[in-house]
């Protein structure tokens, strides 16, 4: 749970540089929480966190995903179209 909180707080303290880092703490922090309540005091991969950040940041167009983990405790991050896309 430390590592989380580090990952959340470096998105809080401008240390990522995404427009809506603030959102995705939020998010991480969230999730993180609902993760370990369902799952028995388990936490989220911090390992599957940093790759999401790193793939986040070296991909800034591709904009803030819909978050949420796999059962074993991986991010799972989706992005969707337009409605009327094909």
């Amino acid at each position: 749970m430390i590592y989380i909180k580090s990952i959340v707080g470096m998105c809080q303290r401008r240390r990522i540089s995404l427009p809506y880092r603030g959102q995705l703490a939020e998010r991480i922090a969230h999730l993180s929480a609902a993760f370990s309540e369902v799952h028995d005091g388990r936490i989220l991969s911090p390992q599957s966190l940093a790759g999401l950040i790193d793939f986040l940041e070296s991909n800034p167009s591709s904009g803030y995903p819909d978050l949420t983990a796999t059962p074993a405790g991986d991010a799972y991050a989706e992005w969707r179209g337009p409605r009327d896309g094909f």
